[in-house]
This record gives structure tokens, C-alpha cells and sequence, in this order.
């Protein structure tokens, strides 16, 4: 949301034109945040398991076993 937010050098820096950023551009941002929040009710609050949630997420393709993948990630927590 907040990717096209200049840096600034002026007085205030970048939180002063985060403001002026937020302050012009309300509706793009309220809008946006609707959009995110609607992805996640109807995409990831419905998810029952990990590779349903990987699969929403797009990752189902880049972790070829997902239960694998999760006991391994959970067994390497000290």
C-alpha cells in the first residue's frame, strides 16, 4: 500500500511524507485495505490444513510436501 511513498530529506523525513502521502491518497488506500481484507476472509479463513493455506498462497509449487516440509520446520525449533 505504501510502496509509492517518496523519501524525503526535507524537515520531518519519511514519516512527515507518509502523512502528506496518506493524507492525498485516502481512497486508493481505504480501498486497498477492503481488497486485502476481503482476500482474506474469502481466500485464507476458510484454509483447514497447510497445504490448503499453501495452495491459497500460491506456494503449493514451490514446497512439493507440505506436511514434510511443516514436521521438518517444527522438528528444526530448538
Amino acid at each position: 500500500m505504501f510502496k509509492k511513498v517518496p523519501t524525503s530529506n526535507t524537515e520531518g523525513g519519511w514519516s512527515f511524507s507518509l502523512a502528506e502521502f496518506i493524507r492525498h491518497n485516502d481512497m486508493p488506500i481505504h480501498e486497498a485495505a477492503d481488497k486485502a481484507l476481503k482476500t482474506f476472509q474469502e481466500e485464507f479463513m476458510p484454509v483447514e490444513t497447510f497445504s490448503e493455506f499453501l495452495d491459497v498462497a500460491g506456494l503449493l509449487s514451490e514446497i512439493n510436501d507440505p506436511d514434510s516440509f511443516l514436521k521438518d520446520l517444527l522438528n528444526s525449533i530448538p
